[in-house]
């Protein structure tokens, strides 16, 4: 077994978006960067889309959009004043040349209004304390 942190890489280089609800009109977003997304990015974008800004697409079902700036490579967001009930669509991508370019997406369902709590007890470094909503 290897001592110390030598033996770690710097980065585990995988891609991912994941979006969760926290309650009835808020979720969190993680994205991470990886591997397979430089080499499309690479192919699409030959020149610089490493400097490009990157953001959030986040529509929530009312026809309205809103884009985020936000960290390249990774990072984690809390977004709320979303529609309880409504599907929401989160994209993650970046800005080009004046548009924007999704590279991943994923969905979540937000809890309806008469939603039940299911309280859980959470360790204190655990990813958040908020109650997590289960749709019934």
């Amino acid at each position: 077994m290897q001592q110390g942190w030598d033996h770690l890489p710097s980065r585990y280089r995988d891609d991912r978006l994941y979006a969760l609800a926290l309650d009835k009109k808020r979720i969190w977003v993680h994205w991470a960067e990886g591997t397979a997304l430089q080499k499309i990015a690479d192919r699409q974008f030959p020149d610089g889309w490493e400097r490009a800004p990157r953001l959030l697409r986040i529509e929530s079902g009312t026809g309205t959009v809103r884009l985020l700036p936000c960290p390249a490579e990774y990072g984690a967001a809390f977004v709320d004043g979303l529609r309880s009930s409504a599907e929401v669509r989160v994209e993650y991508g970046l800005e080009m040349k004046g548009e924007f370019w999704p590279l991943y997406e994923t969905s979540v369902r937000m809890p309806g209004p008469h939603a039940a709590v299911s309280r859980r007890r959470e360790r204190p470094d655990s990813i958040s304390s908020y109650s997590i909503y289960r749709v019934t």
